[in-house]
């Protein structure tokens, strides 16, 4: 996974992903003009960088020439056009020529979600329809620009949320338009698994990462059986290379700052050594949790494989292939524990108060 820089000013991150399989029978992956698809996600922090981001997209699409379908909450689509007025854009044009059609997310979900379980056949009518309605006006190509999948997501509605986003992508396969979808990457993170966190990073083909890339996961919970009094807190963190930073950040916060200072160092070095692991190995989304109690301070990581790491004896002049080794050298103990949806890895540094056995 790279991080490249996009000709979009408003999306001067994005890590690019692989995306998943085209579904069979499905056109190829480029359409409008011979511009190959675009699917976009972006897992924003504040409600002001949605609005800046997806304002800065329908501007430059309207500008030249595209037309933009914004499928928003009404206060988002009140934000999006005073932002796209205040940038020049008349919007009565706009919309009076098919170029700017804004959809109501709420009322459009209401169509098609019955008794909390998706009506496909309506939901194509009214995909096909908003991108009729915008195709016959963008002679450069079409923009749908939305986050009706993140309103059934924040309504715990996770799985009908990536049924939504599969057809989209569906759509976009087909008929090769620009698609962006807007997450908020708490809230996101509070109903979902490494799993659905995957399902979404595959379901695109490029990402607009949140700074940082990490938010609290305070339902997971494995491993060893945790002494009384002890105290556990877990992260997500998203497939990207600046990742392992947060994790180091993350374990510092962590843990005492009364303990010793190797203690803590050493902590920090196994939390970074075994998710270098999940990133470099899985590429995909992965947790870390630490538990610190009287005597110990254990390092957990779960990822999706469930292939268990091994210990390697790299040669001198190996760059990698020494994590491991350095994780047994520094843990009391370490293991893997198999999981439904993949492995955690765990290892318990002994403390200087420790008790004597």
């Amino acid at each position: 996974m790279t991080v490249v820089v996009t000709s979009d000013p408003d999306l001067c991150s994005v890590a690019r992903h692989e995306g998943a399989a085209a579904p069979a029978g499905s056109a190829p992956t480029t359409g409008w003009k011979g511009a190959e698809r675009t699917h976009v996600v972006d897992l924003y922090r504040e409600d002001a960088d949605l609005v800046a981001h997806v304002s800065g997209l329908a501007e430059r699409a309207l500008a030249g020439g595209g037309a933009v379908v914004a499928i928003f909450t009404r206060d988002h689509l009140e934000a999006l056009g005073a932002r796209l007025r205040a940038g020049g854009i008349d919007l009565s044009v706009a919309v009076e020529a098919g170029r700017y059609v804004p959809v109501d997310a709420g009322e459009m979900l209401s169509g098609f979600l019955v008794e909390g379980a998706l009506d496909l056949p309506a939901l194509r009518r009214a995909v096909e329809s908003v991108l009729e309605r915008a195709a016959a006006a963008g002679h450069a190509g079409v923009h749908v620009l939305g986050e009706g999948v993140a309103l059934l997501w924040d309504a715990g509605l996770v799985a009908q949320a990536l049924e939504l986003e599969a057809e989209w992508d569906a759509a976009a396969r087909r008929d090769g338009f620009f698609l962006y979808c807007g997450y908020p990457f708490e809230a996101m993170a509070e109903r979902a698994d490494l799993a659905d966190l995957q399902g979404v990073c595959e379901l695109h083909s490029a990402m607009v990462p949140p700074v940082p890339a990490q938010v609290p996961a305070p339902g997971l919970a494995a491993g060893p059986s945790p002494s009384p009094g002890a105290a556990e807190r877990w992260q997500y963190f998203l497939p990207l290379p600046r990742a392992i930073r947060g994790v180091r950040v993350f374990v510092e916060e962590v843990v005492s700052p009364d303990l010793d200072q190797l203690v803590r160092d050493d902590a920090v070095l196994v939390a970074s050594e075994l998710a270098t692991n999940a990133l470099r190995h899985v590429e995909a989304p992965f947790a870390v949790g630490v538990r610190t109690s009287e005597g110990s301070v254990t390092v957990l990581v779960r990822d999706l494989s469930a292939e268990a790491p091994s210990l390697r004896r790299a040669g001198v002049d190996a760059s990698s292939g020494r994590g491991i080794a350095i994780v047994e050298r520094l843990a009391a103990r370490w293991g893997t524990e198999p999981l439904e949806d993949g492995k955690l890895v765990w290892a318990e540094l002994a403390t200087a108060e420790a008790p004597s056995a």
